[in-house]
């Protein structure tokens, strides 16, 4: 899982996600969407590339499908009805 006091990038193909934990040094907070962006030239990402950062605690779900654990576990009974609030 990712570390509170990191940063961290994920890179897919038409995005760049850097990920800023809330205990991160100072200097990696900075220097996040700087490294994102060296790695559009670096990996010769296509025309288009989103680089973007999101910081702990604000992912959303496009980042948050790439990582077990962010989303809890919904159980239910099979058959079980909805109840009027939910439907």
């Amino acid at each position: 899982m990712l570390d509170t006091n990191c940063t961290f990038v994920l890179e897919t193909h038409m995005r760049i996600v850097c990920w800023i934990g809330k205990g991160a040094d100072v200097d990696e907070k900075k220097n996040a969407l700087l490294i994102g962006k060296g790695l559009l030239k670096t990996h010769k990402k296509p025309k288009g590339t989103v680089v973007m950062r999101t910081c702990e605690g604000t992912e959303f779900a496009f980042f948050k499908s790439f990582f077990e654990g962010f989303y809890p576990i919904v159980r239910h009974t099979k058959g079980e009805e909805l109840n009027d609030d939910a439907k």
